[in-house]
Formats: structure tokens, sequence, C-alpha cells
């Protein structure tokens, strides 16, 4: 019987370990519901932030595009400015020579022997009819002769580019 009591007390003892008072049952319930109740909220406020996080994936991809385009519309507008400052200087070019060639016939032009005109881009010598030809005559004067002659002059020192 002995043995049985050793048994009987022991088990006793065991099941008098496993229970709490009620009192730490209260407090160990309150504290798993606040548990509980935490890991809800960071869940949620994880499927907040991945949502974010997927927002911005996706304004990254956008910006990635928008750059690449910009980048495109950069290159393209070197180019035409370059293009432009190209074309700029040839016609600056053909304004320097245009400016040369009517200060060659500037004697000629002051004393209304001829006219210096420009049509579409070029330059063209106008030689009024009566400093070439006196009136009703069809051969050239001799002053006409004379202008023909310093309007000759002054194109063959003209270089050829």
């Amino acid at each position: 019987m002995t043995y049985r009591k050793i048994i009987f007390l022991t088990a006793i003892g065991f099941s008098l370990q496993a229970c709490v008072s009620n009192g730490t049952h209260e407090e160990l319930q309150k504290r798993h519901d606040q548990l509980v109740t935490q890991q809800s909220s960071q869940q949620t406020r994880i499927g907040e932030l991945e949502t974010l996080v997927a927002q911005l994936e996706q304004d990254l991809g956008k910006a990635s595009r928008n750059k690449k385009a910009m980048s495109q519309s950069i290159q393209f507008m070197k180019e035409a400015l370059k293009s432009e400052s190209e074309r700029k200087k040839e016609a600056e070019q053909r304004l320097g020579e245009f400016r040369r060639l009517v200060n060659r016939f500037k004697s000629l032009t002051d004393t209304g022997q001829l006219s210096i005109q420009i049509r579409d881009g070029r330059m063209v010598v106008v030689l009024p009819s009566d400093v070439l030809f006196k009136s009703g005559a069809a051969r050239l004067s001799s002053s006409g002769v004379e202008t023909v002659k310093k309007v000759a002059k002054i194109l063959k020192g003209i270089s050829k580019n």
C-alpha cells in the first residue's frame, strides 16, 4: 500500500504543478490577446507595405521608361542642334562671302553703275540699261564697256570654292 500511496501522492503533486491560479491565468490570457492583436496589426501593416513596395516598383518602371525616352529625346535634340549649328555656320560663311563681294562692288554701287540683289540665296549683279546703252542704241556705250570691264575684273578675282 505504501507503493500506492507514493504513486497517488506523486500524481497529485504533478497535477498540482500543472495548475495555475485564476489571476495568473487571466493575466496570461490578457497578454495572449494583446499579442494576437499586435500580430494582426503587424500583418495589416506588412500588407500595406507590400502594396507600397509594389506601387514603388511600378513607379520605378515608369521612371525608367521615362528616363529612356528623355535620353533619346536629348540625343535627338543634340543631333538637331549640331545640324542647326552647321547650317548656321554655313549661312554665316555665305553671308561673309556676300559682304566681301558687296564691298568689292561698292565703288560701282555708290556711283549707281550697278546694284546687287539677293534672290533665292544667290547674289545677282544688276546693270541698269541706261548705264550700258545710250537711249535707243544697240551697242554698249563707252561707259557701259568700262562698267562691264570693271565687273568682269572683280568677278575674275573671285576664287571658286
